[in-house]
C-alpha cells in the first residue's frame, strides 16, 4: 500500500514538472516575434517607390567656343553679356533606388564675344538626349524615406539642332549664317551629336515634390556652333538649372517582414 502511493506521488510530481515545462516553453513562444525579432523588422522607411517624374528647370546657358572673351568665366559686359538663359523639360523612369533612364528636351542660346577679333557670335538651339542617372547617395548609404538631400550623377547622347550668326562686334554686320532652312536637320537647322554629362543635388519636399540644382557640359562632334574653327577642337557648352520635379508613383501597403535569424 505504501509502495503504491509513493510510485503514485511521484507520477504527480513528473506531471506537474512537465505541465510547468510546457508552460515555459509556450509563453516564450508567444513573447518571440516582440523580442527575438525585434531587432530584424524592416520597416517600411527602407523600401524605394520607383515611378515617372516630370521635372522642368531653367538656368543660365554659357558656351565655350572659339568666339570666346575668357577661357572659362563668361563675359558679363551689357550689350555683350554672354549669358543666356535655357530651359528643359525631363521625364525620368525609375528602376529602383540606384538607377533611372532620363529623357530631356531642351531649348537655349548660345552667345560669345572675342574682342580681339572684333567678332560676336549668337546662336538658338533645340537639343534632346537620353541619359542615364545613379543616385550616389542611396549607393553609398542604404536608402531612407526620411533622407532630404540627395546626389545624382549622369550621362548620356543627343542631338542638337541650331542656327548660328557670326557678326562683326563694333557694327553688328552679319558676317556668316549656318542653318535658317539651309541645314540638314529639323527646320533646316544645323544637327550635330553631343556627349553629354554631369550632376544633380536634389532636395525632397515631400513624397512627390523635389528641387534640384542641376549642372551638365555638353559636348558637340564638330567646331562650328559659333560658325568659326580653330582653338577649341570640340565646341561644348554648359547648361545650369534650377527645377521643380512631381513623381508619379503607385503607394503601397507594406507587410510587415521578419529577417530569418542565422
Amino acid at each position: 500500500m505504501k509502495t503504491a502511493y509513493k510510485h503514485h506521488t511521484k507520477k504527480t510530481r513528473v506531471r506537474v514538472g512537465l505541465f510547468v515545462l510546457c508552460s515555459m516553453v509556450l509563453g516564450s513562444i508567444m513573447v518571440a516575434p516582440s523580442s527575438l525579432f525585434s531587432q530584424n523588422i524592416v520597416h517600411s522607411m527602407y523600401y524605394y517607390d520607383a515611378g515617372w517624374v516630370l521635372t522642368i528647370a531653367a538656368g543660365p546657358g554659357t558656351s565655350f567656343v572659339d568666339i570666346k572673351e575668357n577661357r572659362v568665366f563668361p563675359v558679363t559686359r551689357k550689350g555683350q553679356s554672354e549669358w543666356r538663359l535655357a530651359t528643359y523639360t525631363q521625364l525620368e523612369k525609375e528602376f529602383n533606388a540606384y538607377f533611372s533612364v532620363r529623357g530631356q528636351a531642351l531649348y537655349t542660346k548660345l552667345s560669345g564675344v572675342r574682342t580681339i577679333r572684333n567678332l560676336f557670335f549668337e546662336a538658338d538651339l533645340v537639343e534632346a538626349n537620353m541619359n542615364l542617372a545613379f543616385n550616389v547617395s542611396n549607393i553609398v548609404r542604404p536608402y531612407r524615406s526620411d533622407r532630404k538631400w540627395s546626389v545624382h550623377a549622369f550621362a548620356g547622347v543627343g542631338l542638337a539642332y541650331y542656327n548660328s550668326n557670326l557678326y562683326t562686334l563694333d557694327s553688328l554686320k552679319p558676317e556668316q549664317a549656318r542653318g535658317f532652312g539651309a541645314g540638314s536637320g529639323l527646320w533646316g537647322r544645323i544637327i550635330e551629336g553631343i556627349g553629354m554629362a554631369g550632376f544633380s543635388l536634389s532636395y525632397k519636399l515631400d513624397n512627390h515634390w523635389q528641387l534640384h540644382l542641376q549642372t551638365a557640359n555638353r559636348w558637340m562632334n564638330a567646331d562650328n556652333v559659333d560658325s568659326s574653327e580653330g582653338g577649341y577642337p570640340y565646341d561644348f557648352y554648359n547648361i545650369t538649372t534650377v527645377g521643380v520635379s512631381y513623381k508619379f508613383y503607385r503607394k503601397r501597403t507594406y507587410p510587415v517582414v521578419y529577417k530569418s535569424i542565422k
